[in-house]
């Protein structure tokens, strides 16, 4: 039965799941401070706190409620890509439903939930992780509308379709000009010829085909 149940996981949360462990382990392992500390200003008081807060050392699936809302706020405030950059909102979010899935993975049906409405316990956590996706959210939008405000010049290619400069070019400026100085069709393109055109010293003439028909 429990080979039934790992095979019925999707290979892709699977993955998901392992990719976010060891996001966190990262920055388990290279965070300095390793002990809970009351920083001016945070979100967290000394009652809110206690002495019940483990040391980062612990593994994630054997922290209590208390460490796990202190330690995943840290967690979704510093963790960065390896370019140092931040996680996307969605990213950010999915990360974390994945260490969810982990610890039910580990610890069964009495897994902590940090993301359960219900559990006043992560509220501090949740309020944390909104305001956090909601940051990466208007950095995103903020990028988005500058690039919107570039000059045309800047994010469009010139095209040139009539000129001198090749044969091509050429062949269009003619095809253009004969259609717009002599009225010329589609089909009357084909049959003109050099001697249809005669250039004389204050004006250009052009002489129809005989063939050409007038209704």
């Amino acid at each position: 039965i429990i080979i039934i149940i790992i095979n019925s996981v999707p290979k892709s949360t699977v993955y998901k799941n392992k990719w976010a462990i060891q996001i966190f382990r990262e920055w388990q392992g290279q965070r300095a401070n390793k002990i809970c500390t009351i920083e001016p200003g945070g979100v967290f008081k000394g009652e809110d706190i206690g002495l019940d807060v483990q040391e980062l050392t612990e593994s994630i699936e054997n922290m209590n409620a208390k460490s796990l809302n202190y330690w995943l706020c840290k967690f979704v405030q510093e963790v960065a890509n390896k370019s140092g950059g931040r996680y996307p909102s969605r990213t950010l979010y999915n990360i974390v439903c994945s260490l969810k899935r982990f610890l039910v993975e580990k610890n069964g049906e009495g897994a902590l939930n940090p993301l359960a409405v219900s559990d006043k316990r992560f509220g501090t956590f949740r309020r944390v992780l909104d305001a956090e996706m909601k940051v990466q959210l208007d950095a995103a939008l903020l990028f988005q509308q500058r690039r919107m405000r570039k000059k045309p010049s800047q994010t469009k290619k010139k095209i040139c379709l009539m000129g001198t400069g090749s044969s091509n070019l050429l062949l269009n400026t003619v095809y253009f000009y004969n259609g717009k100085l002599f009225g010329l069709c589609g089909g009357e393109h084909r049959n003109i010829t050099v001697r249809n055109i005669r250039v004389s010293d204050d004006c250009l003439r052009f002489e129809e085909n005989s063939s050409k028909s007038f209704h």
